[in-house]
């Protein structure tokens, strides 16, 4: 047993006592740091959203309630005018982000329409550079509503609370007002959408060279007001500076700077329109490339055969009937061909016409009995055989009384059926629609060939889906038109056509209203479609020509009418006419009727 004296009296022993517990006290504490940073590790590392690191800033001056809120610090706007007129923009905006509406980044809206110079602009822009504290910062547009809006930031990554400098800069165009003895530079600074104060702003103007500055004013408020809480300082004959502080949340700086007129050298009206359509430039050439597949096949397969020189006739060509030549030279059947035919029927001695009189049968028109006689029907025309046969059948007598009677009807409508068929060649032109269809082809190929290009280069396939549906669509209603046109049924196609103007009013709009929702390529594809259309129904009409039978017949047709409708026999007679009597008369004058010169031919007799 140890005395107690002895331990008291001890200090080397005492000392290490005290060690050893203090080293367990140390290393249960590291146990305990490492436990807990594992066990946070693993606690958080699935987290997907990375914050990052603020910049550090002095804030010794700022009470706490602004240290929290966000804002935007300060907001400098350096521009540079071009002498061509090209606007140069670079913003550095500091904000100060705590997580609430400044997240992930900030955004920067411009509008994409303004009223200058009389009349409504659309304006453009082209993003140079985008930086977050002198690192390049990814970001995506948008362009809707008359408003271009670039959303900065990483959608994967948070903001932690604190200061950031962002840096934009960007290039614009048609942003000069023109007037009497000045030109001027009007613009809207910062724009009315932060929805957070700026607490400083300012903008420096750059002109070109001898555009000396000649007056110069700046408002603040929210969009429309003339309030005047800013400064403005010349720096030189060529530069100004602009400066305002505390503006509310949706306020803005607007300045104005008018200089000497004439000392840009703005583009032409076409040189800017080829800058901004360019990428058109292809389907502009492809234009013109389809009007001379038109005219290349046109010529080649479409224009219409030399026509004969029209001389006199004095037989009916061909020795077709009335009817036969009444609906070639018209290119339509109507009933005055049926008449035609009983009448010559009627002179041939094969049918015999008599007009009911003093009878009171019918109100609505005159009474005529038709009889048929036995003759030698080798001598007249097939059209007049089928003619005779579906009008009286096993009958010898029909009354024509003008009420209606079926079996005249099917006859008529027979009749009509084999006229049409039997001079087909002679009214029908060549239709080419193989050339057609290679038009067609060809129209569809340039366009979804620009359409599919587009898409790749923007990564946006909502183009093309919408330009796949309409296109479908369109083609179908026009290939049903077009059927319904050939048809004969005017009244459906007027019909159908005025409910399609429905579906196709959006594809003109589109091509034509300039929405927000297309780019300027788009809307030029949608264009180009309408002009191929338009195009196209223009080329199938003109690549149909006649065949040479029918322009032959033509001429022979001509020269009978000549021969019927002229008045005095004498200017025929270098042409050797046949001597006028009743047995010419009568012969010739089922086809005068058809040809509308009855009365002409009468008065000749």
């Amino acid at each position: 047993m140890v005395p107690a004296q002895a331990v008291v009296d001890s200090p080397a022993a005492a000392a290490a006592a005290v060690e050893v517990a203090v080293g367990k006290i140390v290393y249960m504490r590291n146990f305990i740091q490492v436990f807990a940073f594992f066990f946070c590790f693993l606690a958080f590392a699935q987290e997907e959203v990375i914050a990052l690191p603020a910049v550090t800033e002095d804030v010794v001056n700022e009470n706490q309630t602004n240290i929290q809120r966000e804002r935007i610090v300060s907001f400098h706007s350096d521009i540079n005018i071009a002498e061509n007129a090209d606007v140069t923009v670079t913003e550095t905006i500091k904000v100060f982000a705590n997580g609430n509406a400044i997240k992930r980044g900030i955004f920067r809206a411009l509008p994409t329409v303004r009223n200058i110079n009389g009349g409504k602009e659309k304006i453009s822009y082209n993003i140079a550079s985008v930086e977050r504290d002198g690192i390049k910062e990814p970001y995506h547009k948008e362009n809707k509503n008359g408003v271009f809006t670039i959303f900065i930031g990483d959608k994967n990554s948070y903001l932690q609370s604190g200061f950031y400098t962002y840096k934009i800069i960007y290039q614009t165009q048609d942003q000069i007002g023109k007037f009497k003895g000045y030109d001027e530079f009007y613009w809207n600074v910062n724009g009315t959408d932060w929805n957070f104060p700026v607490e400083s702003i300012q903008a420096t103007i750059h002109l070109p060279k001898n555009a000396d500055i000649l007056q110069n004013s700046c408002y603040t408020g929210v969009q429309g007001s003339k309030e005047r809480n800013c400064t403005s300082e010349k720096l030189s004959s060529t530069q100004i500076v602009f400066k305002a502080n505390d503006l509310k949340e949706y306020q803005n700086l607007t300045v104005a700077v008018g200089f000497k007129a004439g000392v840009l050298k703005e583009p032409s009206t076409l040189m800017k329109w080829i800058k901004r359509n360019w990428p058109s430039f292809a389907l502009i050439i492809m234009s013109f490339y389809l009007l001379f597949f038109y005219y290349k096949n046109w010529k080649k397969y479409g224009k219409d055969p030399e026509k004969p020189v029209v001389i006199p006739q004095f037989n009916a060509p061909d020795n077709l009937s009335p009817a036969s030549l009444g609906y070639i030279d018209k290119g339509k059947f109507d009933a005055n061909l049926v008449t035609a035919n009983l009448v010559d029927l009627s002179i041939k001695g094969f049918v015999d016409i008599d007009e009911v009189k003093n009878t009171k049968e019918s109100l609505l028109s005159k009474i005529f009995n038709l009889r048929k006689l036995e003759s030698d029907s080798n001598n007249i025309q097939d059209d007049q055989k089928l003619l005779l046969q579906k009008m009286f059948g096993s009958q010898k007598k029909i009354s024509v009384n003008g009420t209606y009677n079926s079996k005249i009807k099917n006859a008529v409508k027979d009749f009509e059926k084999f006229i049409i068929k039997e001079n087909k060649i002679f009214v029908e032109k060549i239709s080419n629609k193989n050339m057609v269809y290679k038009a067609l082809k060809l129209i569809f190929l340039i366009f979804f060939s620009a359409v599919i290009i587009n898409s790749i280069v923007t990564l946006s396939y909502k183009f093309l889906a919408m330009a796949f549906i309409f296109t479908l669509f369109a083609s179908l209603l026009v290939a049903l038109l077009i059927f319904i046109w050939e048809s004969g049924s005017k009244i459906i196609f007027f019909i159908v056509l005025i409910f399609s103007s429905a579906f196709m009013l959006p594809l003109f709009f589109m091509a034509f209203a300039g929405s927000d929702e297309i780019t300027s390529f788009e809307s030029n594809c949608f264009k180009f479609l309408i002009f191929a259309a338009i195009s196209l129904l223009i080329f199938r009409y003109l690549i149909r020509k006649p065949s040479e039978e029918k322009v032959k017949m033509e001429s022979e047709i001509d020269g009978f009418k000549m021969y019927l409708s002229v008045a005095e026999e004498n200017q025929l007679k270098f042409h050797n006419p046949p001597e006028m009597s009743s047995d010419v008369y009568e012969k010739f004058l089922p086809y005068a009727i058809v040809f509308g010169v009855e009365g002409i031919w009468g008065k000749r007799f």
